[in-house]
């Protein structure tokens, strides 16, 4: 017969045993609760990764393919295209050149999915053909999660029309001179062009000099230049003609 003390203490043993168990199982539903949150999470973040990078895929396309009749590039031409856009630029062709500019942009897919774009785009100094250099942010929100990509980009104004370069020569005469020339197609504007050579040191990459080549007969433009005996250099020759189409060729003398 039991009594009433050994079913106190039946009791106390049992409370205390579902207790551990309770405290087991909650114990294994918050860990499982975490892990669940950050397996989702991850998904949400990976999502938006791919929202930022549609928008930075969306600039170089655009930049890049989307270009405007007549135009030598296309980041500009974003604002005509894209809904709540905004571009501000120094220049005065908007999208014929747009070497120097701001481009902010957001598209939203729906409540969850969104992207929001910052871009800047500048002329690297003492360079032909106007490259440029910048940058590209692109945010992508997807289920309250965010994600960033940024850009670092470079590359040339291209442009099929303008100036067309052929048998460029930097040719080395003795005591470091070094005679610079180029022809350009023989079309009726030829003698507008402006031609300079940048002149670079192979050694660093550093700017030595830039150089006004000069109009020489027909089409062709040339100049001798005095660099320092026994040092390697490289030339970088860009032609502007009279609408500012530019073309560029590098040469390393011989």
């Amino acid at each position: 017969m039991i009594n009433n003390s050994e079913r106190g203490v039946s009791l106390i043993i049992t409370f205390f045993i579902m207790t551990i168990i309770l405290s087991v199982v909650m114990a294994i539903s918050t860990i499982l609760y975490s892990e669940i949150k950050i397996i989702r999470n991850i998904g949400n973040s990976v999502g938006a990764f791919y929202l930022a990078d549609s928008g930075a895929e969306e600039v170089l396309y655009y930049d890049r393919r989307a270009v405007p009749t007549e135009a030598v590039r296309g980041i500009c031409n974003i604002c005509s295209v894209v809904s709540s856009c905004s571009t501000t630029s120094t220049v005065t062709d908007g999208c014929q050149k747009c070497t120097d500019c701001n481009i902010a942009f957001t598209t939203t897919i729906n409540s969850e999915k969104s992207y929001n774009v910052d871009a800047h785009v500048s002329v690297v100094p003492h360079t032909p053909c106007d490259l440029f250099g910048g940058d590209v942010e692109s945010y992508g929100t997807y289920m309250n999660t965010k994600r960033a990509i940024n850009l670092n980009i470079t590359g040339e104004v291209k442009t099929g029309l303008g100036p067309s370069m052929s048998n460029p020569q930097a040719i080395v005469s003795g005591n470091g001179k070094i005679a610079i020339s180029v022809t350009l197609s023989p079309y009726p504007d030829c003698k507008k062009d402006s031609v300079t050579a940048y002149i670079y040191d192979q050694s660093d990459g550093s700017l030595a000099d830039t150089v006004e080549l000069t109009a020489s007969g027909q089409c062709n433009y040339s100049k001798p230049w005095q660099g320092v005996e026994g040092k390697t250099y490289y030339i970088s020759i860009g032609a502007y003609d009279a609408n500012g189409y530019c073309a560029s060729v590098t040469i390393i003398p011989g």
